[in-house]
């Protein structure tokens, strides 16, 4: 990533300019996966004889992502961190065998032998993207206080008009509900190449800004 080599080990993800200086007592903290060190812990003892282990940057949308097999050739799982915060993510439902890029747009081969392009469009090969995220728990400005919470504000902006299930978590109880589906339309959202000349609408971007309340 960048001018450095990055090493997949049981520690973590460790670029290796960290290697010689931080030894082999510091190389959890001196990784990219310090903040996921658990989920990456407990998978890596679950899966880490498999093969297909991978990491693949994708510098357009500033991504780099770890390919995690969890049955070998058959199904498989990435972290996902965004190389410019360093916050991470999970993608799941994602059978890969192998990524690559390729004219600056990432792909990944399928256990079927069927290669797919990823981070394109709006949908999972004709499915919806369900999504999950969950924010840092916040003492709300009054430590060692209970809070009642009536209401929440999300503030989303997107090209296509969604809007997900809202959760409040209390007692840094990471639990999220079933329900995490959204309602999305793309009825009348043009399409390069497919769209209508003064009859679609240019997509454009969406600004979401509802409270919510139980």
């Amino acid at each position: 990533m960048g001018s450095d080599l990055l090493a997949i080990t049981r520690a973590g993800i460790v670029p290796f300019s960290k290697i010689i200086t931080a030894g082999n007592e510091r190389l959890e903290e001196a990784s990219y996966t310090a903040p996921i060190r658990r989920d990456y812990s407990d998978t890596t003892k679950l899966y880490g004889s498999l093969d297909g282990w991978q990491i693949v940057t994708h510098p357009r949308s500033n991504l780099m992502i770890l390919n995690v097999p969890t049955l070998e050739r058959v199904e498989s799982q990435q972290f996902v961190m965004n190389i410019l915060t360093g916050a991470w993510c999970r993608w799941t439902n994602i059978d890969s065998l192998c990524w690559c890029l390729f004219d600056e747009d990432i792909y990944f081969g399928g256990p079927a032998g069927v290669v797919y392009k990823a981070e394109t469009g709006s949908e999972d090969d004709g499915d919806a993207i369900n999504a999950e995220m969950v924010l840092s728990f916040s003492q709300l400005g009054a430590t060692a206080r209970q809070k009642h919470v009536k209401l929440v504000r999300p503030n989303t902006e997107s090209n296509i008009s969604s809007r997900g299930t809202v959760n409040v978590l209390a007692d840094y109880y990471n639990t999220i509900g079933t329900d995490t589906s959204g309602d999305v339309n793309e009825t009348g959202l043009a399409l390069w190449d497919d769209a209508l000349w003064d009859v679609d609408v240019w997509p454009g971007v969406n600004v979401i800004k509802q409270w919510r309340g139980g």
